[in-house]
């Protein structure tokens, strides 16, 4: 498994990954010397490295396999951190072809929608990786996207609810939330969910809270005006009371009785 890794992963090392290694390998070992040996490699090589334009795959992979053994959960996370490094560098080349494709004037409204959804299709299928290392670049684009499908007078699909992460989610639930409380017959789901640029699902689920919250309101108002015939009077008489409270520089306010009595 160690050999397979190393030479699988060896080829994406930079000249400064394998130094950053070494340099792990030297402190491990106690000198250069030994780190060398241990290694399977000159210490001539090393001195070489300055002024070579890059390293040999062989000894990238020699490096890589030493380090794995000496010290596995840094060089595996190590490589991890790398391998999504170069894996965004290509994703944001990617992106900004189809973003640079469909904001060119000579393409046609239908073959626009048709790159403005493989564009989306990248967004959604490499969330993770963009919101890692192209968060503002990602979104940047979809904004003058959805410009440029309005100048058009073209409908993109809602973006997916893949591509939000959760603080943005909890941004821009009041502004749904508010919107659906003043929408008007003719505006449905997608309708919002284009107009704030958010998933479809996003709406729908805010309307289902919604729905539940007006239910819980009813219920709880039902319960409070209701008069329980398995409470003791004392305890019916209590809770229609609002005695007043004086706090130290402010003025009467009213509280509850539970509140209250639990002070008292």
């Amino acid at each position: 498994m160690v050999n397979y890794l190393a030479e699988k992963y060896a080829p994406i090392l930079t000249k400064e990954d394998v130094l950053q290694l070494f340099k792990t390998l030297e402190k491990a070992y106690g000198s250069v010397s030994r780190a060398a040996r241990e290694i399977g490699i000159q210490r001539k090589t090393i001195y070489d490295w300055p002024e070579t334009g890059d390293v040999k795959i062989k000894t990238k992979i020699k490096i890589l396999e030493s380090s794995i053994k000496t010290r596995p959960d840094y060089t595996l996370i190590f490589l991890l951190e790398k391998s999504e490094e170069r894996a965004s560098e290509v994703l944001y080349v990617i992106l900004t072809r189809l973003f640079e494709r469909a904001m060119s004037e000579r393409l046609n409204p239908k073959n626009f929608v048709a790159v403005a959804r493989k564009l989306e299709r990248m967004r959604k299928r490499h969330a993770g990786l963009i919101f890692e290392h192209l968060e503002e670049e990602a979104e940047d684009m979809s904004r003058l996207i959805q410009q440029r499908a309005h100048n058009l007078n073209v409908s993109l699909p809602t973006i997916a609810i893949e591509t939000m992460k959760s603080t943005q989610v909890l941004e821009v639930l009041p502004t749904i939330v508010k919107s659906l409380r003043q929408r008007r017959a003719k505006d449905g789901y997608p309708e919002i969910a284009r107009a704030h640029n958010v998933p479809l699902e996003l709406v729908k689920t805010s309307t289902t809270l919604l729905q539940i919250a007006g239910i819980r309101q009813f219920e709880e108002q039902e319960i409070e005006s209701a008069e329980s015939p398995y409470l003791p009077q004392i305890h019916t008489a209590e809770r229609k009371m609002k005695p007043t409270i004086q706090v130290q520089g402010t003025a009467d306010f009213h509280t509850p009785f539970r509140l209250w009595e639990g002070k008292s």
